[in-house]
């Protein structure tokens, strides 16, 4: 039976086992899915999250699993799945290959590469850009700064040197605070739209202008690449704006 491994949410590659700074940038451990012969089912789980304290689940401590199968393919698994989220309920999961067969994986919006692993996004089709597993994220070129309703606040796209070239979490590129609030020091402070799978958080770092230094380059860029909405603790004192829970492709669809 195959099973899956957590990737990150920067550029879906394997999370780095070292850290620079292991105090402040943790080693992301990452969950897993897989069949699970004790039960016969295939379960999601994680070796730090468990269910109680007992031990009689050690084997596979699932946080989600599907009924009984004897099913090889996960994607032809039928019926709805339990879910742990302090009481146990039922739940439906779609779970989607990330790979491409042909340029309808990419939704047309991309070329399956050869190799078959993985879709190449278009970048500029009459002004819009694609991101995601399979394109289905559109950027239009005038979404790249948005402004704010009140104080007409100015956030915008920005790149960085490493990656996608662009700074992006979860299929979804992050917008920087750039200037325009009366609450925020625009020549200290740092904030940062970002998408973090179901919500986007505004994340608010006092005196944060020092991450966008060359001194601190290789911190910035190790926290980027491995952040972890849960593991980061996306709703922590930082955070100072959270949507309601929205697909939106940018902060502007959110409410």
């Amino acid at each position: 039976m195959r099973s899956s491994v957590e990737q990150k949410k920067f550029d879906g590659t394997p999370f780095d086992t070292t850290s620079p700074d292991p105090v402040n940038i943790s080693v992301k451990i990452p969950a897993r899915i897989q069949y699970c012969k004790s039960i016969r089912a295939w379960v999601f789980m994680h070796e730090f999250i468990r269910k109680s304290t007992h031990h009689e689940d050690s084997e596979c401590p699932w946080l989600l699993r599907s009924e009984e199968t004897d099913v090889y393919d996960i994607e032809e698994v039928q019926g709805p799945w339990q879910v742990w989220a302090g009481v146990i309920g039922k739940t439906d999961v779609d779970i989607t290959c990330n790979e491409c067969n042909d340029n309808a994986d990419c939704n047309l919006n991309g070329e399956c590469k050869k190799d078959g692993k993985s879709c190449e996004c278009f970048k500029d089709v009459e002004g819009v850009q694609f991101i995601g597993q399979h394109c289905e994220v559109r950027l239009k070129d005038d979404c790249h700064t948005i402004y704010g309703e009140k104080s007409n606040d100015t956030w915008s796209v920005v790149p960085v040197g490493w990656g996608k070239g662009l700074f992006q979490e979860y299929d979804r590129l992050v917008y920087v605070y750039q200037g325009g609030s009366p609450l925020i020091d625009d020549d200290n402070d740092a904030v940062f739209l970002i998408y973090s799978g179901d919500r986007w958080f505004g994340l608010y770092q006092p005196g944060g202008q020092f991450l966008f230094g060359e001194t601190f380059e290789p911190f910035f860029k190790a926290s980027v690449m491995n952040y972890h909405a849960f593991w980061d603790r996306a709703y922590n004192s930082g955070t100072v704006i959270v949507s309601d829970p929205t697909t939106g492709d940018t902060p502007v669809v959110s409410t």
